[in-house]
């Protein structure tokens, strides 16, 4: 344990607050990594205040080019070789900061998922729109059923009935593509995500 004023912190401090990631972010962007940030946050430069997979990425980017263990945590190494002085408080231990890491990383797959599922949405509805005959109008509004239900899916921890009018193998293989498992137990169709999210159920 290393002493900074009156607050111990762990001899090896990783910073996840959001201060010291605003700080870190920017100084990552004054030093030619913005382009690893992403286009969130205010001015859509990545400088967000939140850890997540792209600020690892540009994190770990540095340590590659600094010589330092390639952590993607926000260390000691890390504030000196931006300028960014240490906070005297906030400091988590590197498996604290893996798990922050962990559930960002999750949520960033969810959105990418639903942003996907939002684009196959608008597009099948587009085809709906432009189908001229009868045969080309059923057959686009069995695609959007499937797609409606892709999205609906993307939802964090939704949970579904299954599709009027679509076959169960066509409507799961639908769902595969976004890592949604679907299981009928019974009168319920339970919805889940292969990488542990939760999972709710409603009656059919």
């Amino acid at each position: 344990m290393e002493q900074f004023g009156e607050n111990t912190i762990p001899t090896v401090a990783v910073y996840v607050d959001k201060a010291t990631v605003t700080a870190v972010q920017a100084a990552l962007k004054a030093h030619g990594y913005g382009s690893k940030l992403g286009k969130t946050g205010p001015n859509k430069d990545g400088v967000d205040g939140d850890y997540g997979p792209k600020t690892a990425a540009a994190v770990k980017a540095l340590q590659a080019a600094t010589g330092q263990a390639q952590t993607g945590q926000i260390d000691q190494g890390v504030l000196l070789s931006l300028g960014v002085s240490a906070p005297t408080s906030g400091a988590v231990t590197a498996t604290e900061a893996a798990s922050v890491l962990a559930d960002a990383t999750q949520k960033a797959h969810q959105e990418e998922a639903l942003s996907d599922a939002s684009d196959q949405l608008t597009a099948a509805k587009a085809k709906v729109a432009a189908a001229t005959t009868p045969a080309a109008k059923t057959a686009a509004k069995a695609q959007l059923q499937i797609a409606q239900t892709q999205f609906n899916a993307a939802q964090p921890n939704f949970l579904l009935r299954e599709v009027p009018g679509v076959e169960r193998p066509v409507w799961q293989v639908g769902l595969a593509g976004l890592g949604i498992l679907a299981v009928t137990v019974g009168t319920y169709t339970l919805l889940g995500r292969g990488h542990g999210g939760k999972s709710r159920r409603r009656r059919a």
